[in-house]
């Protein structure tokens, strides 16, 4: 399978940090696409993508992250768990 994908797949995963149900909702954060994406591929090269286990990869090596990929990972968590802003009521 294409690197792009794992990339994809990864970022997902890392963008949740959390269940494999919330990485089925929420679609991949591009910042942590872009931070992550040489940890996946040092850390996580030989593992098959589907069924969540990129994502387990990267919580299990975590702590090798580079700075950059765990501040955006985090950043994209704390982001989800504010939960989306509520709009101002229209003028009148």
């Amino acid at each position: 399978m294409a690197k792009p994908l794992h990339g994809v797949l990864l970022l997902a995963a890392l963008a949740c940090a959390a269940s494999s149900a919330a990485v089925a909702q929420n679609a991949p954060n591009p910042a942590v696409m872009a931070a992550c994406r040489g940890d996946m591929e040092r850390l996580c090269a030989g593992v098959q993508p589907g069924g969540g286990r990129i994502g387990q990869c990267m919580r299990a090596h975590f702590a090798e992250t580079s700075p950059e990929c765990k501040q955006a990972a985090i950043a994209a968590r704390q982001s989800r768990a504010a939960g989306p802003a509520i709009p101002a009521p229209p003028p009148q």
